[in-house]
C-alpha cells in the first residue's frame, strides 16, 4: 500500500475517532437540526395515553431522531432536555433508546424531545473546544524549517527536506491546496520566523549542515512581487538560530537562539521595519533556544525551550515589558522541553510538541498547553494525534496550522501536518 495514502488514511480515522470521543467535538449543528426534528414529533408524544400507545411508536421514532442528534457530541449531557421525558423508554421508542444509548440519555421521548432541540442548541455552543485534523500532505518531507501566516496563506520556509533546503511552500486554507512559491536565496534551516507590516521575515538561521554556522542575514518576503528581500542583518555578534520571536507594535522581537551545539544564548534584539534598523535589548536572565514567545496584551511572554542540548531544559517562563525594558518570572511550563512550536490565540499562548521526552521510544513529547497571562497558570490540553518536534505554528482565523515536523527525536522528518482548533 502505498504508505502516504495510508498515513492519510490513519490521520484521517484518528481525527474523526478524536471529534467522537471528545465530547465536545464533532458536527454539532447537524446534530441540533436531528434533535429539533426529535423535538417536533416528540411534541405527539406529549399527549397522555400516547405513551402507552400504539401512538407512542411514533413517540419512539421521535426518540430516534432524538437519538441521533445526541450522536454529536456533548449534547446529550449539556441538555437538561435529555433527562427530561420518559416516553422514549416505551413502544418502539426503546429502539430509539437503543440509539440515543450511543450518547447518553440525549433525546429521550415527548416533551423531552422538545427539550432535546435545546439541548441540541446549546451542544452547538459545547462543539466548541480543542481539537485536531490533519492537513493535507505537505510538498516534501520538513523539519527545523520555519512557519508563518500572511495574508490568510500558510507559508512553510526551507529547514531539513532530507537535506537543507531553499524551497517554499505555501498552503491556501481556502482550497487546502499547496503550491511552490520563491525560494529563500540560500540553504538553511532552524530560521527565526516572524510576519510584520505584511512581510515574512527570516531573521538568522544556520546555513547549510549542522549548527557551526550562525548566520545573521534577514530577508523580507514581498508577496505582491514574489521575492525575497535582502534587509538589514543582525548585528555583529548576535547572529544565532532557533530563537523565539514575537511581534508587537508593528515590531519583530527575538529572543534567545544558540550560535552552535552547546552554545545557547540569553540574546534579545528587536527589529524595526519602517526604520530597517536592529536594536539590542536587555539580555534574558536565563539563556533558551528552540523555545516559544507570543506577544498578549503589550506584554511578551517566553517559555519553554533548553540550554545547550536536547534534554537541558529550560522550564521558565518570562514577560517582558517593552515600555520599561525587563523582565518578571513568571509561573514555569509543567513539562519542560524544547522544540515545541507555538502561537497566540485570544489572550493565551500555545505550545505544541516537543522532543527530549524520556518516556517515550522515540523520544517525542505528544504534549500540548495553554499559558494564560492573565491568572499565570498552565492548562493541559488534548495531545496532539502525531507527536512531532522542529515544526511551527501558524494561526489563520483562529485556527492553529502545524505542519510537518520530526516524528523522533532528533529527526525522522514528516510530510503531514494538522489543524488544531484550541476553542
Amino acid at each position: 500500500m502505498n504508505p502516504r495514502v495510508g498515513l492519510v488514511g490513519l490521520l484521517c480515522a484518528l481525527a474523526i475517532a478524536a471529534c467522537s470521543s471528545g465530547g465536545a467535538g464533532g458536527g454539532t449543528g447537524s446534530g441540533a437540526t436531528g434533535g429539533g426534528a426529535a423535538g417536533t414529533t416528540g411534541v405527539a408524544g406529549t399527549t397522555g395515553e400516547a405513551g402507552t400507545t400504539g401512538v407512542a411508536g411514533t413517540t419512539g421514532v421521535a426518540g430516534a431522531s432524538a437519538g441521533i442528534a445526541g450522536t454529536t457530541g456533548s449534547a446529550g449531557t449539556t441538555g437538561s432536555a435529555g433527562t427530561t421525558g420518559s416516553a422514549g423508554t416505551t413502544g418502539s421508542a426503546g429502539r430509539g433508546g437503543g440509539t440515543a444509548g450511543t450518547t447518553g440519555v440525549a433525546g429521550t421521548t415527548g416533551s423531552g424531545g422538545r427539550g432535546g432541540g435545546t439541548a441540541g442548541t446549546t451542544g452547538a455552543a459545547g462543539s466548541a473546544g480543542p481539537r485536531e485534523e490533519a492537513m493535507p500532505l505537505l510538498l516534501r518531507v520538513r523539519q527545523e524549517h520555519g512557519v508563518g501566516a500572511l495574508r490568510g496563506q500558510v507559508y512553510v520556509i526551507a529547514g531539513y527536506a532530507m537535506n537543507p533546503s531553499t524551497s517554499v511552500d505555501m498552503f491556501d486554507p481556502a482550497t487546502k491546496l499547496w503550491r511552490d512559491v520563491a525560494p529563500v536565496a540560500v540553504a538553511l534551516q532552524h530560521p527565526n520566523i516572524g510576519v510584520v507590516r505584511d512581510r515574512l521575515f527570516v531573521a538568522g538561521y544556520y546555513q547549510g549542515q549542522g549548527t557551526a554556522s550562525p548566520q545573521g542575514s534577514v530577508y523580507a518576503y514581498d508577496a505582491d512581487r514574489n521575492r525575497w528581500d535582502t534587509v538589514s542583518p543582525l548585528p555583529a555578534g548576535t547572529e544565532r538560530a532557533a530563537g523565539c520571536v514575537a511581534i508587537l507594535n508593528d515590531k519583530l522581537y527575538l529572543f534567545g537562539g544558540a550560535r552552535g551545539a552547546g552554545n545557547t544564548v540569553a540574546d534579545a534584539s528587536v527589529y524595526d521595519p519602517v526604520a530597517d534598523a536592529w536594536e539590542k535589548l536587555p539580555s534574558m536572565p536565563v539563556r533558551k533556544e528552540h523555545c516559544a514567545a507570543g506577544a498578549i496584551n503589550g506584554k511578551i511572554y517566553i517559555a519553554g525551550g533548553r540550554t545547550d542540548g536536547i534534554e537541558g531544559f529550560e522550564p521558565t517562563t518570562l514577560e517582558f515589558n517593552p515600555a520599561s525594558p525587563g523582565y518578571a518570572q513568571k509561573k514555569a511550563i509543567p513539562t519542560p522541553r524544547g522544540g515545541c512550536a507555538s502561537a497566540v490565540v485570544g489572550n493565551k499562548l500555545y505550545l505544541f510538541g516537543g522532543e527530549g521526552n524520556a518516556n517515550s521510544t522515540a523520544g517525542v513529547f505528544p504534549n500540548v498547553d495553554a499559558y494564560d497571562p492573565a491568572t499565570d497558570t498552565w492548562q493541559a490540553l488534548p495531545n496532539l494525534m502525531m507527536p512531532r518536534h522542529g515544526f511551527g505554528a501558524a494561526v489563520v482565523d483562529g485556527r492553529v496550522y502545524l505542519p510537518g515536523g520530526a516524528s523522533r527525536q532528533g529527526g525522522g522528518a514528516v510530510d503531514y501536518g494538522s489543524i488544531y482548533t484550541v476553542q
